[in-house]
């Protein structure tokens, strides 16, 4: 899958994927970020949580989400 699908189409089976917080309203020349979650365990409920497995940073504003793409190939790298 290789567009936006609304975050409440997420799987919460343990895959990692990509997902937009948009701007806050109170700041104008914000924009949107995007980050890389896993379903799991918060501080106090389950939740996206950053893939890194940092369950302090939790993600309730997120809009939608997608698969992350192939990695890089390193083929002919030396």
């Amino acid at each position: 899958m290789d567009t936006w699908q609304s975050i409440e189409t997420a799987p919460k089976d343990g895959t990692i994927i990509l997902i937009y917080e948009p701007p806050y309203l109170d700041f104008p020349d914000a924009v949107g970020v995007m980050y890389t979650v896993v379903w799991g365990p918060s501080l106090s409920d389950h939740t996206w949580v950053e893939a890194g497995g940092e369950t302090y940073m939790t993600f309730d504003r997120s809009t939608h989400w997608m698969s992350l793409p192939a990695p890089p190939t390193t083929e002919g790298e030396n």
